[in-house]
């Protein structure tokens, strides 16, 4: 899906923003919301194409070898290793954006070769409750490791 921002406030250098990302159906509109605000907050047009998750290396590949890659791209993060090392992307510090202040997984998965690609826009974490009497823990395993909120199986 291709769509132009909403919003049409623009600078005298009527600036349009490209970015392709892999938003479904159900999260594209909120993520369009957000790039039409921040358009308008900096007066610029933004073009977005979402692409489905299974379509998109072969899109991004496509578009390197044409030189027509948006200006932003989202990509899951085993995805940005590849794409990096084909060459297509420029590390983000030709742009003087650094991994200061994120958490190092966060820079870790954006980083190829020592160079920072990308940079994720949000990060999931997972709680996992369970009842002890049913899925006891064998002696044998190692704690696990980190903070845990639930209580540690019976002995």
């Amino acid at each position: 899906m291709r769509r132009r921002g909403r919003h049409r406030r623009r600078r005298s250098d009527d600036i349009t923003l490209q970015i392709t990302d892999t938003m479904s159906e159900t999260s594209a509109p909120i993520y369009d919301e957000i790039y039409d605000e921040c358009a308008a907050e900096l007066g610029i047009e933004v073009e977005s194409n979402h692409v489905a998750g299974s379509g998109l290396i072969a899109t991004v590949l496509q578009q390197a070898s044409s030189r027509t890659l948006p200006d932003v791209l989202m990509l899951d993060n085993p995805d940005v290793q590849q794409i990096a090392a084909s060459g297509a992307l420029s590390p983000l510090s030709d742009y003087g954006i650094t991994g200061e202040g994120f958490p190092d997984g966060v820079v870790d998965a954006g980083t190829y070769e020592g160079e920072l690609y990308g940079i994720a826009p949000i990060v999931n974490s997972i709680g996992l409750f369970y009842d002890a009497t049913r899925s006891p823990r064998p002696a044998s395993s190692p704690r696990p490791r980190g903070r845990s909120c639930a209580p540690p199986p019976p002995p």
